[in-house]
């Protein structure tokens, strides 16, 4: 074994393949199960079938119920009281 492939295997952990005396690509570890947003996501919310599904759901209703709030609260909202002729609030509107 030369060595370069000495070095190379002691550095990856592994024994490393040669040909002929040169050494071959080490491959690059694999990114762990949980590492970024993504895989935060997969291991916790999407890690069976039921958790998957209830994640959907749950999603879905957030969504839903967000967009109700925002109907609601700003493009439907009644943001000045109308006046009556005797200058008192018209609720009217607000029940509308």
């Amino acid at each position: 074994m030369s060595d370069t492939t000495a070095r190379l295997s002691a550095a990856a952990g592994e024994p490393v393949p040669s040909l002929a005396g040169v050494a071959a690509a080490v491959r690059p570890p694999p990114l762990a199960a949980g590492v970024g947003p993504i895989g935060w996501a997969r291991v916790n919310l999407f890690n069976s079938v039921l958790s998957s599904v209830v994640t959907l759901v749950l999603g879905g209703l957030i969504v839903y119920w967000a967009i109700g709030l925002v109907d609601w609260g700003i493009l439907h909202a009644v943001w000045t009281v109308p006046q009556t002729a005797a200058g008192t609030p018209d609720p009217t509107a607000c029940r509308e």
